[in-house]
């Protein structure tokens, strides 16, 4: 769950509903745990307050990585082509993680909806569709196609976008969008007509009041002259 989010700080159901899960799997499950114990832990899940994150996911044998969602987690799992269950908590980790499920490489599961079942579902879904492995590959080639340093990277960018077939995933957004959009036309005439109404508003209210003041001096007026 990362540096901000303890696991051992989870609520007793949930991490009951995660080692019910762990346990049902044949595979072998790391888990950083903050605490010196574990109550309840299963054979096949290790425990450890700190861990190597990269190193433990560039290791061949590694299946699936169960994150909160961060980018630089999302980044090096990327890296190392391995599919993905996240669990969102605050932050750009929901965005992150709708990425993840918009690109076929992962499956999001929300905090409130974690149970032994959605853990299970998400983690079938993970090991045994080979899809998810398979988009995460291509990711992860497309991620690992860069020179850091060449004299000759214009020529090397050219080629790169020959070899992933004219770079899809490099486009701007803006080209879809009308000429109005791109400059924001009608966001701008939006907050022009918000400030002419504030505008017109005010001018007819301080007309009211001004009226309002001078037909009060107009009639003390009279008054003290009758």
């Amino acid at each position: 769950m990362g540096s901000n989010v303890r696991s051992d700080r989870l609520s007793k159901n949930k991490i009951a509903a995660i080692l019910e899960a762990f346990s049902e799997i044949p595979q072998r499950v790391i888990w950083k745990w903050e605490s010196d114990s574990l109550p309840g832990q299963p054979a096949n899940v290790m425990v450890a307050k700190w861990l190597p994150q990269q190193d433990i996911l560039a290791h061949p044998k590694i299946r699936a990585f169960i994150f909160q969602g961060g980018l630089q987690s999302l980044q090096e799992a990327t890296y190392n082509a391995i599919p993905l269950i996240g669990i969102p908590f605050f932050s750009d980790q929901a965005y992150n993680l709708k990425y993840i499920e918009t690109k076929g490489i992962g499956v999001k599961i929300e905090f409130g909806d974690l149970s032994k079942e959605t853990l299970l579902d998400a983690l079938k879904k993970v090991l045994h569709d080979p899809s998810y492995r398979e988009k995460m590959r291509q990711l992860s080639a497309v991620f690992r196609d860069e020179v850091p340093f060449s004299l000759n990277r214009a020529i090397w960018w050219i080629e790169y976008v020959l070899r992933h077939n004219g770079a899809p995933h490099l486009r701007s957004a803006a080209l879809d969008l009308y000429l109005y959009q791109y400059l924001l036309l009608d966001v701008i005439a939006a907050i022009l007509l918000g400030l002419a109404v504030v505008f017109v508003i005010a001018y007819y209210i301080l007309k009211l009041v001004f009226s309002y003041v001078r037909r009060s001096k107009l009639v003390s007026f009279v008054k003290k002259t009758q």
